[in-house]
């Protein structure tokens, strides 16, 4: 059963659909579609389907996954988190939909692709679809929401992504009251690093990183603002810019920066500190204080404001 449902994907038909076994797959069905945009108004035309099911992206892999995904024991990130990792329900068959492409999701295909669904005698459609939060459109000219509404009545429940924006108000999307919107979840398991100071201090900060940094060595620190190079502001210096930085001042020092400024991203500030020769980088982000940064093997370590106040006290009282 497994063999024919792959071969069925591989030769491009249009739709595969399989009664489950006790031995088959957890996908038991997979639709694509192919939609040309026609210069008329804002209609669409259903294309003959010229590809595959297949998710060439990993978008909706992760999302089937995160839905249904088989238990899978001793998964970690590189040793990190260990455990037994499975999605919502593991016992679930999952029928797949690709309405979208390369070029994005038509309002259309969307629409079709719900239609199949309930017409394919699904218990329950998910959605990890949406626009942008500044960007919402009425629940008249949303087919996700128009979509949704169909289904529903239809006896059909509609589950949708809350979007990626937030945690401002007013930033979650699939809001219609018939849509059964869920956000993004947390696990049980935190990614933490120490900060240990020259007077004993300990602090935990959230991050991913595989440095072999340890108590048996110290290493001096600096303020971003106070290492900035000739003719720098010291606010960019203070949010690790690029070029920001005098190298003899830092080098071989641990960095400590702020995130005034959001357009530089902790990636980025870990590139500068790193390209500037330093030993680490102590990161102060509230707003991000609690979504670990995976840096490799550069030490790198992202505290709160209350946190990275008393390291900036440190700093200033051992000069």
């Amino acid at each position: 059963m497994m063999r024919e449902l792959v071969q069925s994907l591989q030769d491009g038909k249009g739709y595969v659909w399989r009664v489950p076994t006790s031995r088959n797959l957890t996908v038991t069905g997979a639709r694509y579609y192919n939609v040309e945009m026609t210069r008329i108004g804002n209609q669409s035309h259903l294309a003959a389907p010229n590809g595959s099911p297949r998710d060439s992206v990993g978008h909706g892999t992760h999302t089937t996954s995160t839905a249904a995904g088989a238990r899978v024991p001793d998964a970690s990130y590189y040793g990190l988190a260990q455990g037994t990792s499975k999605g919502g329900l593991p016992s679930a068959r999952i029928a797949c939909y690709k309405a979208c492409s390369d070029v994005g999701c038509s309002g259309a295909t969307i629409l079709k692709a719900i239609d199949d669904a309930i017409r394919d005698g699904v218990d329950m459609i998910s959605i990890s679809i949406g626009l942008s939060s500044l960007f919402q459109p009425d629940y008249l000219n949303d087919p996700i929401a128009i979509g949704a509404f169909h289904a529903e009545q239809m006896g059909v429940m509609v589950i949708c992504s809350g979007g990626n924006d937030g945690p401002d108000p007013y930033t979650v999307v699939n809001t219609a009251p018939w849509i059964f919107t869920v956000a993004a979840s947390n696990i049980d398991r935190d990614f933490q690093s120490s900060v240990v100071l020259g007077n004993g201090r300990t602090f935990t900060g959230s991050a991913i990183n595989f440095s072999n940094l340890t108590r048996s060595r110290t290493y001096p620190l600096v303020f971003g603002k106070d290492a900035a190079a000739n003719f720098t502001p010291v606010s960019e210096a203070s949010n690790c810019y690029p070029g920001s930085f005098d190298p003899k001042k830092v080098a071989g020092k641990i960095v400590v920066c702020v995130a005034d400024d959001r357009t530089v991203s902790r990636k980025i500030k870990k590139l500068v500190v790193d390209d500037a020769k330093a030993k680490g980088l102590i990161l102060i982000d509230e707003e991000e204080k609690t979504v670990p940064f995976d840096s490799g093997v550069f030490p790198f370590v992202n505290v709160g404001d209350a946190v990275g106040s008393q390291i900036l006290n440190y700093i200033n009282s051992t000069k």
